[in-house]
Formats: structure tokens, sequence, C-alpha cells
């Protein structure tokens, strides 16, 4: 706990004075002077008292949401109670946001704790909130008397931080699944004709069909095992939000809307029960499906969405060559959402063209290089659109190779 240390001079500056007009009013005899002289006492005294009250024992609470979505209001409540008996006059408290949120407003009202008030509520909103982990270390707390001269300002330790995660979007449709995939479909099963090769073996699960139980582990291990499968090849999904460490073929607007399309896709996935795994940079890769969350202890969707709630512009790009070394001849649709692309990256995915979905911010369509890319992967097959606004995802699935709104 710090506070600011200029009261004491102030206080000192004051009795000062005082002692020094006491001195002449005692000399002069002079009725004015002699009230001077008192007046000025009982403001040092009065001042006093503000500083003893400002340095008594407080209790702060704040509450606030942990996660939320990108261009929201966030409302912030602080409770702050005094632990001693003296009263407080003209108390505000400041939270002290670090980053983006650091120059946002925050009006929150002077207010009293008086004898018969122990406790006051603050509250302020935190206006169209940008994309992010926005963390608040500590609040300050500035207490001043009723004419300005002396006020103590105190700061207390009360970390937190907000995960805003980036915007996602209800289009359904926006990603081209294949027919039999149901539409809310999430929550049923698979018929044993539509599970994939099994993968591996989990332990048994309350509610595990015994279709599926792997009796011969069970039979070796004393304990049920059953199987679990890998996803069908035309139920699966690679994401690949590809953008240039602050490149200068894309601003903070392109990025921004890379995030949102990524966040718009795992919804529409999560919607439909597709298998998705998601590429990010530091060669990590997050899955999300029925078969195996790959998240253990946490809510995959939640999960995925902090992670792109995390990534910044400077982060090292997704290592293309290498992710792809690690993805099979006949395994997932690859959805890369990008805001350049390169020839290099081009070539590396030209054996996949096949089956690669490019959805490329519009801000790069007047870069010849981007633009010569993606000419050559859409002519090997790759379904690519440029993209404006994050509705432009939905012409990925209705097979406009060339889509792109005026």
């Amino acid at each position: 706990m710090t506070q600011r240390i200029d009261w004491p001079f102030k206080l000192a500056l004051l009795a000062c004075l005082a002692v020094g007009v006491s001195i002449v009013a005692w000399l002069l005899g002079h009725g004015a002077a002699l009230f001077i002289a008192a007046a000025l006492w009982a403001l040092w005294f009065y001042e006093c008292l503000l500083v003893a009250s400002a340095l008594q024992p407080l209790s702060v609470q704040r509450t606030l949401p942990m996660r939320t979505m990108a261009s929201s209001d966030i409302c912030v409540r602080l409770d702050i109670q005094r632990q001693g008996w003296l009263p407080i006059m003209w108390l505000r408290p400041h939270d002290d946001w670090e980053g983006a949120l650091a120059l946002h407003s925050q009006r929150t009202p002077v207010r009293s704790l008086m004898l018969w008030r122990r406790s006051a509520v603050w509250s302020y909103t935190l206006l169209n909130v940008p994309r992010g982990v926005h963390r608040v270390s500590e609040v300050s707390i500035e207490m001043a008397d009723a004419f300005g001269f002396v006020s103590v300002r105190r700061r207390l330790p009360l970390a937190a931080e907000i995960i805003v995660h980036p915007k996602a979007l209800d289009l359904p449709g926006c990603l081209p699944m294949p027919r039999h995939v149901m539409a809310g479909s999430r929550g049923s099963g698979f018929r044993c004709a539509e599970w994939g090769a099994v993968g591996g073996i989990d332990p048994y699960r309350q509610g595990d069909p015994l279709a599926r139980v792997h009796w011969p582990a069970s039979l070796r291990q004393g304990t049920l095992y059953t199987k679990s499968f890998d996803p069908p090849a035309d139920r699966t999904w690679l994401f690949v939000p590809y953008w240039t460490s602050g490149g200068a073929m894309e601003d903070d607007a392109s990025f921004e809307l890379v995030m949102t399309l990524t966040a718009t896709a795992l919804r529409e996935a999560g919607r439909i029960g597709a298998h998705v795994s998601l590429a990010l940079p530091n060669r990590v890769v997050m899955t999300l499906g029925r078969y195996d969350s790959g998240l253990s202890g946490a809510d995959p969707a939640v999960a995925l969405l902090d992670a792109l709630a995390r990534c910044t512009r400077q982060d090292e790009a997704v290592d293309l060559q290498a992710l792809l070394s690690h993805v099979p001849g006949e395994s997932a649709a690859i959805l890369l959402l990008g805001t350049a692309i390169a020839s290099r990256q081009a070539a590396w995915l030209g054996s996949y063209a096949g089956r690669l979905h490019l959805a490329m911010a519009s801000a790069a369509q007047g870069n010849s290089d981007v633009q010569d890319a993606v000419a050559w992967l859409a002519e090997r097959g790759a379904q690519v659109c440029w993209i404006h606004e994050p509705r432009d995802l939905t012409l990925l699935a209705k097979g406009d190779v060339h889509g792109h709104r005026a």
C-alpha cells in the first residue's frame, strides 16, 4: 500500500502560517488578527483529522466479469469499506488499468463515508472494450478536503484481469460442411458406421455405450476401457489464423478481422458438432469436438476463445511448413484466415489446395504478391474469398471462390 506524501509539507506550511499569524495577533492585540489566527488553527486541526481519516484501514472489493466479448461494455463495481471510526469525506476511487484501457474514462462520483455509513459502492462502465487480456493491478483512492488544499491518494494492490474474446457472429452455414452433418446435432451420437478409425483407448466413463468397450484391453487391465475414435475426414477442420508478425502488409483492422473470422468459424463448428483443430503461434494446436476435447479440466470452446484473446500482432506467425508436415494427406479440410500470404507459403499449401479454403482480408487485395499467391492456389483448386466484413465468410459456403462485396 502506498500513498501520496505531499500532505506532511502542506500541514507543516499551514502550521507555520498559523503560528506566524498568532504571534502577530498577540503582539498587536488586534481582535481581527486573533480571529484569523484561531481560524487557521481550526483549519489545521481539520486537515489533520482529514489525513488521519484517510490513513485508517480500508477494505476494497472489485466486482467485474471474468470474460466478455469484444465491443461490449463492461460494468465495474468497487465496494469500499472503512474499518476505522473516523468519517471520510470527499472520497473518489480510480482503477489503474494497463494497456488499451488506461485511456478509458472512469466517471465515478465523489462520496463520503460518515459515522453512520461505513461502506459505499462506486460503479463505472468501460465502453466498447477491445479484444485482448486487460489487467488492473491496483486501485487509487483519493481523499481531499473541501478547499482542495490537502489531499491524500492511496494505492491499494487489487489485481484482476478481463479476458475479452473476439466477437463471434452467428452466421449459420458459413462453413461448407457435408450435407449429412445436421445442424444442431452437437449432442447427438454417431452410428457405428460413422465413426473413424480407432485411435486409442480411454478409461470407461459412466454412460459410455457398451459397443465402444475395448474388451481385450479391459481383460488385460482388469477394468473397463472404451475405444477412442479418430474423427472422420469429412467432419474435421483445421483452422489457421495467419498473419505476419508486425508485417507492413497488414494493419490492426485486418488483424482484428482475422480474429473475428476465426471466432465466428469456431462458433459455427461448435453449432454443427464438427471436430476442429486450431493452430496458433508457437506451434500450439488446440482441439474442439465430440471425440477429444484435448483440453482436460476446461471448457474447450472457452479455452479456444481465451487463446484467441491472448494473440497479438507481435506474436510469431504460425509455422505453416511445420504444421502441414504433420497433417495426413487425406485428413481435415483446412480453413486459413489470413491478413497476407506470400508465394513461399502458397507453395507449402499447394499440395493441400483441393481441401483448402482461404479467407483473406481485403486490405491485402491491392498487394500484387498476395494476389499472385492467392490466384496460384485458386488455380489448383483452393476455394478463395476476399473478406471485406465478417459476414463475407458465408461466401465460402456458397462456393463463390472469387466472392466479395462491393
